[in-house]
């Protein structure tokens, strides 16, 4: 038989590689690129740039038109009372979006190939 500490290289081997074979200007190119992003002049816009056509995140139907306004709460009741560790992994759906399902037919709607679906827990 063969064990994987027959073929794994000892901690000297692996530092003589790393030692030949990686260097400094290998992340020096990526990361000066990422930080000269902060000396760039920026001008952030406070707010999200919604994007309409999003099936993860759009912007919430209630912030537009007759209920965009100040609402006060009143007369509120909890729709469960729920014991210790119970996450939102326990009431969410996470399984795969099928075509035939409502979430399928809106995303096939929406022109998103059925192959990019993905979960109901990468939605919500």
């Amino acid at each position: 038989p063969i064990y994987l500490n027959d073929l794994w290289p000892s901690d000297e081997e692996i530092d003589a590689v790393v030692g030949t074979h990686v260097k400094p200007e290998q992340f020096k190119q990526v990361y000066i690129q990422m930080f000269k992003l902060n000396d760039q002049e920026q001008n952030p816009n406070p707010l999200y740039d919604w994007r309409p056509m999003s099936t993860y995140i759009r912007r919430p139907p209630y912030w537009e038109g007759a209920l965009a306004g100040e609402r006060t709460l009143s007369g509120m009741r909890p729709l469960a009372i729920l014991g210790d560790n119970i996450t939102t992994d326990h009431l969410s759906p996470s399984n795969a979006i099928l075509a035939s399902s409502a979430a399928g037919e809106y995303l096939a709607k929406m022109g998103v190939p059925e192959e990019d679906f993905n979960s109901y827990a990468t939605h919500r």
